[in-house]
């Protein structure tokens, strides 16, 4: 695949009540950290969540307006125009800036009645060889002949690999949005998404891995823009996620991008829809852009182990697919002891442990309320990273890719899907699996039925009947039957956002072909329903609030293999001992080594 020709567009172009807060409050957005723990958000002091801002200290904060505000016009022609604020971001299709704001800066701003909302923009953390059979994957190329060709993926994450032999040959554009951190000066902004973490990396293997060190991903032949928006810790502000969004949705025009992945979560977690759109509208308002144009955007559900919570963006009303991860196979006691002790470095897991696992079992890390719209494979994952290898993960994270893969093959075979018909089609592809944290059932993705339903013309079948291609289109041919005959026999979604009505990709890109933006999405209009994502507790999933809820666990380094789950040939449990002890694994003819 060819680079794009003309790199200059690389370059991005840098309503509610006014809250009656003191100085002293402003609205807190706390980043995912899967580094660290966070405490639990204090309570609302007004409607919306707050924190204390140290006394007589500068903020980092994001400032959002009223949608054709004077003051963001002026900011947005002169970033210095207002004193005490130093902007540092100016976003395109988002009415917010980011900046650092002084007291007294900070003060103007609570009394200017065209700023509708003040967030504090916290630093924070990121969140197939079996796994693609599993669910069908390896048909839909051997069947129907589609690999994910002519398609564009952007994923937001820790950026790619650019040299990786799997991935090398995807990427056709890149850019970067981190504090400080991007390559390679280690500026604020730049053209370089070079992967200096891994987590980006493996995401994107899942994905578009070519197969040439890992397996293939679930669409090896798909477009790769990178987007870098997590540093070296796999850290980034809430800024730069939205940056990331909003550049995508500015350069669409260019781009051409009809899929975006983003595997980010925050540390403060929301149990109502109404309550995280609230804590977070510039992140929302980006991701609606996107979703009002076309674009189908999936994000991870969060590895905190919770039953009636969820992080944001996953948290957010709107178009957003929100993955949770199961497992793609029976690998045994996983892991041993629990996810949030396997390793300090990914203490941001769930207190939780499987006894047994199994294909298609919720894994008990997966964040689950009625928003998570489908669960994909995420337990355990082999696919790339650093130094052209391949690494073991589990999370969220990983079975966003591989839904974001699917959706790559059903695009290809009918580009004009809308966003709503992609969830409709996964949501219709499997069947429903039990999380016993809550009892929720959640549709399981199915990926040669996913795209069946989409190009019913392309299997001969006429529109809306699969081919006889087996439940599960796994390996065997066979998938676990539903938790009962009435939920066989109910194939609408467990949840479906009706407040949703992204505007097809038909009208946004005739649109876009106008020279034209595609139509904002109306705050008013768009107030979600606030539909209830309280859920009974139970099971073995943790509720501590204070855990990082995103960022996901690699389990050990590996030099063979693909996305997939190890299966039995890679338990987490010796790769306990040897993170315990700072050694990596090397996988070579299924036995595991220290690495020299």
């Amino acid at each position: 695949m060819l680079p794009l020709q003309n790199p200059s567009f690389l370059r991005s172009r840098a309503e509610a009540p006014r809250a009656s807060l003191p100085i002293a409050l402003l609205t807190v957005l706390l980043a995912c950290g899967c580094n660290a723990r966070a405490a639990a958000p204090s309570p609302p002091a007004a409607p919306e969540q707050a924190a204390q801002v140290a006394p007589g200290a500068s903020s980092d904060v994001i400032i959002s307006f009223r949608e054709g505000a004077q003051a963001l016009l002026s900011l947005r022609s002169n970033p210095n125009a207002r004193p005490g604020l130093t902007v540092s971001r100016v976003f395109r299709g988002v009415p917010a800036v980011a900046a650092r704001a002084t007291p007294q800066a900070l003060e103007q701003l609570r009394l200017d009645p065209e700023v509708t909302h003040v967030q504090v923009d916290a630093r924070g953390e990121g969140q197939l060889k079996e796994a693609v059979p599993a669910i069908g994957g390896d048909r839909v190329k051997s069947v129907l002949g589609l690999t994910g060709k002519g398609v564009r993926v952007a994923v937001l994450d820790t950026g790619i690999v650019t040299q990786h032999p799997d991935l090398s040959d995807a990427v056709v554009a890149q850019h970067c949005f981190t504090q400080r951190a991007c390559p390679p000066l280690g500026g604020a902004e730049g053209t370089s998404a070079e992967d200096d973490h891994g987590h980006g990396s493996n995401v994107t293997g899942c994905i578009a891995s070519n197969g040439k060190v890992s397996a293939p991903g679930f669409a090896p032949d798909v477009e790769v823009v990178a987007v870098k928006i997590n540093d070296s810790n796999d850290s980034g502000n809430e800024s730069d996620w939205v940056a990331g969004f909003d550049w995508v949705y500015d350069n669409l025009d260019t781009l051409k991008v009809q899929v975006v992945n983003a595997s980010i979560g925050t540390i403060a977690t929301h149990s109502t829809q109404a309550e995280c759109d609230q804590a977070h509208p510039a992140l929302r308002r980006a991701i609606d852009n996107l979703v009002q144009a076309g674009v189908t955007v999936f994000v991870a559900s969060g590895n905190g182990g919770l039953s009636n919570k969820l992080p944001a963006p996953a948290c957010i009303s709107g178009g957003a697919i929100v993955v949770g991860a199961t497992y793609d196979s029976s690998v045994g006691k996983q892991p041993e002891g629990n996810y949030a002790t396997f390793g300090a470095r990914w203490a941001g897991f769930g207190r939780c442990a499987d006894a047994t696992t199994a294909f298609d079992q919720v894994a008990c890390f997966t964040n689950t309320t009625s928003r998570v719209d489908i669960m994909a494979p995420g337990a355990q994952i082999l696919s790339d990273t650093l130094r052209n290898r391949t690494e073991l993960y589990v999370g969220t994270s990983q079975a966003s890719g591989v839904a974001a893969g699917v959706a790559a093959l059903m695009l290809q075979c009918n580009p004009e899907l809308t966003p709503a018909e992609v969830k409709q089609h996964m949501q219709a592809s499997g069947p429903k699996v039990l999380d016993p944290k809550n009892g929720l059932m959640f549709p399981s993705l199915r990926a040669f039925e996913a795209v069946s339903l989409a190009c019913p013309d392309l299997v001969g079948n006429g529109p809306g009947k699969l081919p006889d291609a087996g439940a599960g289109s796994g390996t065997d041919g066979a998938a676990p039957e539903p938790a009962d005959d009435e939920d066989e026999e109910d194939e609408e979604p467990v949840r479906v956002d009706a407040s949703t009505k992204p505007a097809g990709r038909d009208a946004g890109a005739q649109k876009r072909d106008a020279g034209q933006k595609p139509g904002q999405p109306d705050d008013e209009s768009d107030e979600a329903a606030d539909d209830d994502q309280d859920a009974p507790g139970g099971g073995n999933g943790s509720e501590d609030e204070g855990s990082s809820d995103d960022g996901d666990l690699p389990a050990s380094s590996a030099r063979e293999g693909g996305c997939s789950s190890s299966g039995a040939p890679r338990p987490l449990d010796l790769s306990v001992l040897f993170a315990f002890l700072g050694l990596p694994l090397v996988v070579r003819r299924r036995r595991a080594r220290p690495r020299p």
